[in-house]
């Protein structure tokens, strides 16, 4: 179980047994009639020296090689990229309860949770970034962290990317004023599907008589102080400082009402018409998802310490994205 032997292994979808998915793995790598044999027991002993970081890294060479080395497909010049979250049922032990949190089911037993969350480019299968973490851990705060990887990928590719910026759409769980101010001052697109309820500015909006218009929210006012998560993320925030919104009032054709709030403020550009047809295209996100799930089967995993599910879940990552890349090259 050399270190190349090890990772390519992790990649395979491990769904049956260890010691079955082991000799299948052998008899492809070295030939049917291999003698070559390697135990459960020995797999176990040497994915105990390696972490997840090898999965995390190819990984972002892989997505860095895409978005640098092809023809891709933007809307309006950007990268669309949805952020969703869901959560995971891990194998029962003690350690990865105290590791990632627990709820308790109708029968009154304790499973292992983890929460994660995907950057994924919808319009071409691409998890930009992805995380695993506790299952207590706030979407918004992961999504925060997915930004941040963005960013840090723009200052590695400057010049080299295909897309002009990025557009990040969201679901009903992530508005909150210290999430849009923190992505204005990032230099960060997104439209963000909100309800009625959400602030004050936003309520007078939806009350208005028009379908599209610009709003200007105060990141403070006398009513409402300056969010902590703000100045925990960035404390030389200027309390001064002004966010300028649009909102987009759409019917669906249930006759449901949409509200949307974004960035993209310029009408000529970004006409009223274009907003039916984009938020729409995050429900990418939620497909992948399913394929995550269903098909590449996240939750099956091999081990019950949090170093294996580690492992798992960030092959499990980087196999989809392998998945996706062939998906595009047969598209193409």
């Amino acid at each position: 179980m050399t270190f190349p032997v090890l990772i390519g292994f992790l990649l395979n979808m491990l769904t049956k047994s260890l010691q079955l998915e082991l000799e299948k793995f052998l008899k492809v790598l070295k030939g049917p009639t291999t003698a070559v044999t390697v135990t459960s027991q020995a797999f176990g002993q040497a994915r105990q020296k390696c972490s997840e970081a090898p999965f995390i890294r190819l990984d972002e060479r892989l997505v860095e090689e895409f978005y640098t080395e092809n023809t891709y497909t933007t809307w309006h010049g950007y990268r669309l990229i949805g952020i969703d979250g869901s959560t995971v049922q891990l194998p029962w032990s003690e350690e990865l309860v105290e590791e990632f949190g627990g709820v308790t089911n109708q029968h009154g037993v304790v499973m292992a949770m983890g929460r994660i969350s995907v950057a994924f480019d919808v319009e071409n299968e691409l998890s930009v970034h992805a995380l695993l973490d506790r299952y207590t851990c706030e979407e918004r705060e992961l999504a925060l962290r997915h930004l941040e990887a963005v960013r840090t990928f723009d200052r590695r590719t400057d010049g080299r990317r295909g897309h002009q910026g990025d557009l990040f759409l969201f679901d009903m769980g992530y508005p909150a004023l210290y999430v849009m101010a923190l992505m204005i001052l990032w230099g960060k697109d997104f439209v963000i599907r909100t309800s009625a309820a959400f602030l004050k500015e936003v309520q007078e909006a939806v009350s208005a008589d028009q379908d599209d218009l610009e709003i200007q929210i105060p990141v403070q006012t006398p009513d409402r102080p300056l969010p902590e998560k703000l100045q925990a993320w960035m404390p030389t925030i200027d309390p001064a400082m002004v966010l300028s919104i649009r909102v987009v009032k759409l019917t669906l054709a249930d006759g449901t009402q949409e509200i949307l709030l974004t960035t993209l403020r310029d009408v000529t550009a970004f006409p009223y018409a274009v907003f039916h047809g984009l938020y729409a295209k995050r429900w990418g996100s939620e497909t992948h998802y399913d394929v995550l799930k269903n098909i590449l089967e996240i939750e099956n995993f091999t081990g019950k310490s949090p170093l294996t599910v580690r492992q798992d879940f960030y092959a499990t990552v980087l196999t989809n994205n392998l998945r996706g890349l062939i998906h595009w090259e047969l598209q193409e």
